[in-house]
């Protein structure tokens, strides 16, 4: 190898050896310079602090984080603008599931304008408002899973033009309007799963033209003539469901497709 040779390979070298210490230095930098809640373990852009008995969401954190866990803890309420000020314009993912959340107030999540996924599964809700999520231009994935909730009768669930993922699973539901998902026009994911929905108008779905995945399955549904317009619909868009009959008698346990030949009034 030529001495010009040499040289320029010490060059590429040296310079490879400065971008790792110049990296492994602002690493070290910011490990020092930011701070940690109390009862958090922080590793930036993440930061765990679940089962550590808060009963508040934790200030003081680095507007880097992108993602907060504050599951498995006491939190009861989600106040108005209890992220305003926390500066977290980075924040990506919250995990809160099963706490005691039993209420959360309108714009709760403003100043979260980075927030995509939502984790509030195992908590006390029964109810969210409408328009929460209207300072949150881009989340698109939101997990309800295990709270007891009770859906409008005459207007939407939810108005959030971006949400791609909606999680009812084990939500004690007995009834969806046919306007619950009427504001949720990018939904492409919905489980149903384990409720109490004996019914299901099939025109609740009509505007869900992204919708590929509709999880219905541990449902007691009865299979009369009010449910063929479900079955019409997901024939239509190909979508598969492992649900069954639970009435009446003579189609209990049955899948949904007893509903295919089903001579019904036009």
């Amino acid at each position: 190898m030529s001495r010009t040779e040499v040289s320029s390979t010490a060059l590429k070298i040296s310079r490879k050896i400065s971008v790792f210490l110049w990296a492994s230095a602002s690493l070290v930098i910011l490990q020092q310079t930011s701070a940690c809640p109390t009862r958090c373990e922080c590793q930036y852009p993440e930061v765990f602090c679940s089962r550590t008995r808060l009963t508040t969401f934790p200030a003081g954190l680095d507007n880097v984080t992108t993602f907060l866990d504050v599951g498995h803890n006491n939190i009861t309420t989600i106040e108005e603008d209890t992220f305003l000020n926390l500066g977290l314009v980075n924040l990506i993912v919250i995990v809160a599931d099963n706490n005691t959340i039993s209420s959360v107030s309108p714009n709760a999540f403003r100043g979260l304008e980075a927030l995509k996924f939502l984790h509030l599964a195992g908590n006390r809700l029964t109810s969210l408002p409408k328009d929460l999520f209207s300072n949150n231009p881009v989340i698109h994935h939101l997990d309800l899973t295990g709270n007891s909730l009770i859906l409008p009768s005459d207007g939407p669930f939810l108005s959030v033009p971006s949400l791609e993922y909606l999680d009812l699973d084990h939500c004690y539901l007995r009834i969806l309007s046919e306007f619950a998902f009427t504001d949720l026009p990018k939904l492409r994911y919905v489980n149903l799963n384990n409720n109490s929905l004996r019914h299901l108008n099939g025109n609740s779905l009509k505007k869900l033209t992204y919708l590929r995945y509709f999880k219905i399955s541990g449902n007691p549904f009865d299979c009369e003539c009010s449910l063929k317009p479900l079955w019409t619909w997901l024939s239509q868009h190909h979508i598969k469901t492992e649900a069954s009959c639970e009435s009446p008698p003579k189609f209990a346990g049955k899948a949904l497709s007893v509903l295919k030949n089903m001579t019904c009034p036009q």
